[in-house]
């Protein structure tokens, strides 16, 4: 609902928020951005602008839109990559932590520990042994 109070436009939020959350093309806009560069630096800032919002208000919707913050949603999407690269190449942890802009291994290994449950290693020759014995 809006409401006109002194020329000025106040928007409510419904019961389901959803003047709260990002528009759907903002959500492409901005998940479309973190895909093509998870390889690199992705500033909040960046996302932000894409999304044409303040910094703060970004930050708001998307976690409203997309259930995590920005920052959590990159780096979730960071160890997501670097598991479908353990499993189709032979690349050390420290180069695929890399590809995935991970600034070095350990970092890697204790954001992956933190969100799989195990170390890289123990997840890589566990789903492995499942991909080759499925074969």
């Amino acid at each position: 609902a809006i409401s006109v109070t002194g020329g000025w436009q106040i928007s409510t939020v419904d019961s389901a928020g959803a003047a709260r959350r990002l528009a759907p093309w903002q959500v492409r806009r901005v998940t479309a951005h973190i895909e093509e560069h998870l390889a690199s630096t992705i500033r909040l800032e960046d996302l932000a602008r894409l999304a044409r919002l303040s910094h703060s208000h970004f930050c708001r919707a998307f976690k409203e839109s997309l259930g995590h913050p920005a920052h959590a949603y990159v780096m979730r999407r960071r160890v997501q990559r670097a598991q479908g690269l353990m499993l189709t190449t032979a690349e050390s942890l420290s180069q695929i932590a890399a590809q995935c802009g991970m600034a070095d291994q350990a970092h890697f290994c204790k954001l992956f520990r933190r969100l799989v449950g195990q170390s890289p290693n123990a997840w890589r020759r566990a789903h492995r042994q499942v991909e080759v014995s499925a074969a």
